[in-house]
């Protein structure tokens, strides 16, 4: 795991921290961001089919009304938090104490695992069953040729 952090190689301050100390830290922050973004993603996806499922269309409004369920993707903020949270406490009981960087890696790691979160979240709930076919957009000129209205 230790490539997950590629841009991360060197540490913030090279004269306190010993490079092993450095890799082991980032080794299990790794795997921990790991962690959270699994835990993280396979809640929204199952959130966000819940709540797709029950959703219903009473008017023809309701077809062009705010997509709700989609908020469930805001927990990939939850996801940057706690994988924010856990690098700075790795931080400090991994690395010596007089050591810089502790904020800058936290918000780095955080950051990096709350866009991963969100992605993989979007991409998952793009997976076909999960979205009822009711609130799928298909553009009929592209999907239906000849079953639908010709343009002239």
């Amino acid at each position: 795991m230790g490539k997950v952090f590629f841009w991360m190689t060197e540490s913030p301050d090279p004269c306190q921290i010993v490079t092993q100390t450095w890799n082991a830290f980032l080794d299990s922050m790794a795997a921990a961001s790991v962690g959270v973004i699994v835990v993280i993603t396979l809640l929204i996806v199952i959130l966000y089919a819940g709540s797709a499922k029950r959703r219903r269309i009473h008017t023809p409004d309701d077809l062009f009304a705010a997509y709700t369920p989609m908020y469930w993707l805001l927990l990939a903020v939850v996801a940057a938090v706690v994988a924010g949270c856990t690098c700075a406490w790795q931080y400090h009981d991994l690395l010596p104490p007089e050591s810089g960087g502790q904020i800058s890696t936290s918000i780095s790691i955080g950051v990096w695992t709350g866009l991963w979160t969100f992605v993989l979240g979007y991409l998952a709930i793009l997976i076909p069953g999960i979205t009822p076919a009711k609130f799928r957009y298909r553009p009929l000129w592209l999907f239906y040729h000849g079953k639908g209205a010709r343009r002239a």
